[in-house]
Order: structure tokens, then C-alpha cells, then sequence
């Protein structure tokens, strides 16, 4: 950052910050430094908050392939379930055309 000085009266960038400290009481270097320092922390307090973000949207994100997990392995288990259930029913529905087919023995 650059501070240009007025031209009257103006000898030389030395002599306008040495004008401006003696007027405004911070010299132009000064204010540099701390408008410097002041984007860095402001720079520093950016990155901390994006990083807290970057934090919970990874939560969120762990969170949510749980949810997801969990839904698959139900509907495995589901799945299992209904291919036990109609593997018992064929095989029932097998007993009972074998039991009716044979001749009946007394």
C-alpha cells in the first residue's frame, strides 16, 4: 500500500511521512505495519473459521455414510429374510405336492 502525499510543499517521501506523523501522530510506515497486521489477523481468523467448517461438514459427511451403512445392511437383511422365507415356502409347498401325490398306505 502506497500513500501518495500532496505536492506542495513536498520534498521527498521522508519528509511527507515525518509531516503526516507530526499532523496525524502515525507515521505512513506505521500504519502499513499495522494495516499488515490487521489482514493477517483477519487472514488467520478466515482460515480458523473455514477450517471449524471444513471440521463439521466432515462430521456431517461421516455421519451421513453411517445413515447409509446402516440402511444397506438392512436391506441385506431384508433381502435375506425374504429369500429365507420364500425358499421355505417352496420347499413347503414341494413336502406338501409330495405328501398329496403319495398313495395313501394303511
Amino acid at each position: 500500500m502506497q500513500f501518495e502525499a500532496p505536492n506542495e510543499g513536498y520534498h521527498g517521501k521522508d519528509d511527507w511521512n515525518l509531516n503526516y506523523s507530526e499532523s496525524h501522530g502515525v507515521s505512513a510506515s506505521e500504519l502499513h505495519e499495522k494495516l499488515s497486521h490487521l489482514l493477517i489477523k483477519q487472514q488467520e481468523n478466515q482460515i480458523m473459521e473455514l477450517e471449524s467448517e471444513l471440521h463439521q461438514v466432515h462430521s456431517n459427511l461421516d455421519q451421513k455414510e453411517a445413515e447409509l451403512q446402516a440402511l444397506k445392511n438392512c436391506v441385506k437383511h431384508l433381502t435375506e429374510l425374504s429369500l429365507s422365507t420364500v425358499s421355505g415356502m417352496i420347499k413347503s409347498r414341494i413336502l406338501t405336492h409330495a405328501l398329496i401325490d403319495l398313495p395313501f398306505v394303511i
